[in-house]
């Protein structure tokens, strides 16, 4: 199996190590399984320029825009044209330097950031698995906020007032809980 023949289920993109050395863990959406996992040797950005072909989507202009728009750094979140998010993540700490260590997980299959202690948290996908972020919890939900910011502003078209600020409190009250 390659990139090519599922990118459009792709749902995260994680970096990991393996006996080789760094590889890349990609899950998928799978009709039988849920979600299906795939090992690649590959690095992680060599996958992200895969999948962004297959979608033609420019990465390097679509962060400078995010980056203007929402006054952010890198890592920033990506987008597909058919509306999937995926949001950076810690997911691993470095051997040696120049090692990757953000992963990228669609906004679909986040279910929580689970926040363990003041600078450790989980991050929680929709079919139970679990993975420890390597940054503090504050700066984890941040990322989970700003790939909801451009699923709103470039995905779910425009909003009234009333809605804005219910949104605001709904998101202000559920991080205020957890």
């Amino acid at each position: 199996m390659n990139i090519e023949q599922i990118y459009k289920e792709i749902v995260a993109i994680i970096p990991v190590y393996t006996e080789s050395g760094n590889a890349t863990r990609i899950l998928f959406t799978d009709r039988e399984k849920g979600i299906g996992s795939l090992i690649l040797c590959q690095h992680l950005e060599s996958i992200k320029q895969k999948w962004a072909r297959m979608y033609a989507v420019d990465l390097k202009a679509q962060a400078r825009i995010l980056q203007s728009r929402y006054h952010r750094s890198a890592p920033l979140p990506f987008y597909a044209p058919d509306g999937k998010i995926f949001v950076p993540f810690k997911l691993r700490l470095a051997k040696v330097a120049g090692d990757t260590i953000y992963g990228y997980i669609c906004l679909e299959v986040i279910a929580q950031i689970k926040m363990i202690s003041r600078s450790d948290c989980l991050l929680m996908l929709t079919d139970g698995a679990e993975f420890p972020i390597y940054s503090n919890a504050e700066t984890a939900k941040l990322s989970y906020y700003l790939g909801n910011e451009i699923a709103r502003d470039y995905f779910h078209g425009e909003r009234d007032d009333k809605q804005e600020i219910l949104s605001a409190l709904h998101t202000l009250r559920r991080f205020l809980l957890e």
